[in-house]
């Protein structure tokens, strides 16, 4: 367990009401292995990317999200309407200290702050907490610099060592707790795992690099709040990988940008290795189709009215589907929620005509119907014109969003149970699954693997009993440490029928050899299915799936489940 101490005393859980408070006192806040507890309740995160934008012109770049406090004003107006409890930005270092190109040797002197923006920052974040709104403090850690120690020195500084002495320098700025109570979190870097973000560091010298930071501004700046560094979901060095992750046990909280199918995000949540928190810092998609381009029928970019269904839909099936059932606040899986990427749209991005809202972007095969990701058509409401404070059109997305983080309806049961690999998806398509193991008594352990021919969703994978000649195979796994207890096991399966056997099994439960067999018959679809009450005394349990059968038979299983009743 690791106790911090940090200055909030309002929590705003899922499907609760926020309201408006004069201000936090300083209050316990607790990493306690997946949760992130304030006052002893466990937080759960809805919240925005933000950084106000305008659309009028290289001239009117906020650099800084504080430049026009009028614009962050009514914008957390809108937020607290939306049942939004946290926002993450960027602290720009360069504006905060009038350091601009480095210019100046960055130092723990404080005297070079900048006293107006300071006072911008006081007022928009006591509005941040009057509204009941956290904030995580993001230091961007800028692409391909050399932070191999020694390396792109200036004033007697590496560049590894200026950042993180940039980093603390941003923390003592705003750490002390009664001044600044709604920051929630410190957080290092953004998707610098990913190839070319990390420069010439090594995947280990890069997670490395993150203990340094991390560690150093703990016992040199400030151990009264969690840290977090923010990964991008790169498939070869991703939130799995606990050989990486462990280089960095100073950090509190994982934090992951997810742009994924919904069975991508269960992977992620589900598999996710460690006994920390995770948090997804950007889930997102566009108000654009690219299939039939973007809507420029506005001055604003609204979004046709299909494009903007898309995106709600996408929040939607993301949050209510897969990371509603899995908040560490209700379950024992470890996620604290999520960011919304983002806020308004942000027509610089595409082809840097600020006039303009430009349709560029890149595929991506995770997320259609278009399988695009239009990126200046990201936000949930659109960009003002420069020095206007309202005015935002709101899209559907917002919409949805205020329904789920605003509704009165009671978060989902605890007790669920950690099944390791429970859609087949860890480690591709293989003979065998990760977390699963095979029996067989006439030696047809290749009959069971995993494969997306037949999938609940396309491109999906799931475990699958088949050959082409006579075959006996069980695949299963053993869940230990359950306390003692009614449980349930739930899947979603498919059968071609013709076997002798096709059945989902619960056993090893009672110390006795009980065998609980569900028989599973032809099915025309996809079927969930469950075996309710077995009565764990023995604190485990055996679940799988077996098939006696012949050749040609299938038998497909896929998301399975285990939970206390």
């Amino acid at each position: 367990m690791r106790r911090l101490l940090v200055g909030m005393a309002f929590i705003a859980m899922s499907g609760m009401s926020l309201e408006s408070h004069a201000g936090r006192l300083p209050e316990s806040l607790t990493v306690s292995n997946k949760q992130l507890l304030v006052a002893g309740t466990p937080f759960v995160a809805r919240g925005v990317n933000y950084q106000p934008v305008p659309r009028t012109g290289p001239g009117n770049w906020p650099d800084d999200w504080t430049m026009d406090t009028g614009v962050v004003l009514s914008d957390f107006a809108k937020m607290k309407e939306m049942g939004v409890n946290t926002i993450r930005v960027y602290v720009k270092y360069d504006r905060l200290f009038q350091n601009w190109n480095e210019q100046n040797d960055p130092s723990l002197d404080m005297s070079r702050v900048d006293p107006a923006v300071l006072s911008r920052y006081r007022t928009v974040m006591a509005e941040a907490d009057r509204q009941g709104i956290y904030v995580i403090m993001n230091y961007w850690l800028p692409d391909g610099v050399d932070y191999r120690p020694g390396q792109q020195v200036k004033f007697n500084k590496d560049a590894r060592t200026r950042h993180k002495l940039q980093f603390r320098n941003i923390i003592n700025v705003f750490k002390n707790r009664n001044d600044f109570p709604m920051v929630l979190m410190w957080a290092f870097g953004n998707e610098n795992n990913f190839d070319g973000k990390r420069g010439p560091l090594t995947p280990s010298e890069l997670f490395t690099f993150y203990q340094e930071a991390v560690s150093e501004a703990k016992s040199q700046a400030d151990a009264s709040h969690p840290y977090t560094v923010v990964l991008g979901d790169n498939p070869q060095l991703d939130i799995h990988n606990t050989s990486l992750l462990n280089r960095a046990p100073a950090v509190d909280i994982w934090s992951l940008n997810i742009y994924n199918t919904e069975q991508g995000f269960k992977n992620i949540i589900q598999n996710y290795p460690l006994n920390k928190p995770l948090l997804f810092t950007e889930f997102g998609y566009d108000a654009c189709d690219n299939s039939v381009g973007c809507d420029h029928s506005t001055r604003e970019g609204q979004g046709f009215a299909q494009a903007q269904q898309n995106q709600a839909n996408f929040y939607k099936n993301r949050w209510e589907n897969t990371m509603l059932p899995n908040l560490s606040a209700t379950t024992p899986r470890a996620l604290l929620g999520g960011v919304v990427f983002e806020w308004n749209d942000e027509w610089w991005k595409s082809a840097g005509d600020f006039s303009a809202h430009d349709d560029g972007g890149f595929t991506n095969v995770n997320l259609g119907p278009d399988y695009f990701m239009n990126e200046e058509w990201f936000g949930i409401s659109t960009a003002l014109e420069g020095g206007v404070t309202s005015g935002r059109y709101y899209r559907s997305a917002f919409q949805e969003l205020k329904r789920m983080w605003t509704s009165t309806t009671p978060p989902p049961p605890t007790g669920t149970v950690q099944v390791v690999n429970p859609s087949f998806d860890r480690d591709g398509a293989t003979q065998q699954p990760f977390g699963w193991s095979t029996w067989s008594p006439n030696g047809s352990e290749d009959a069971d693997f995993t494969e997306t021919y037949g999938g609940r969703q396309e491109n999906n994978l799931h475990g699958t009993h088949y050959k082409t000649v006579p075959y006996h195979v069980f695949t299963y796994q053993t869940l230990s440490g359950l306390a003692n207890g009614a449980y349930t096991l739930r899947a979603w399966v498919y059968s071609s029928g013709g076997q002798t056997r096709a059945e989902m099994h619960a056993k090893d439960y009672d110390g006795t050899g009980t065998i609980i067999r569900l028989p599973v018959a032809k099915t025309s679809a996809w079927t969930q299915v469950s075996i309710p009450n077995i009565q764990v005394t023995a604190g485990q349990l055996t679940i799988g799936f077996l098939s006696d059968a012949p050749a040609y038979s299938a038998f497909y299983f896929d998301d399975v489940e285990v939970f206390r009743q």
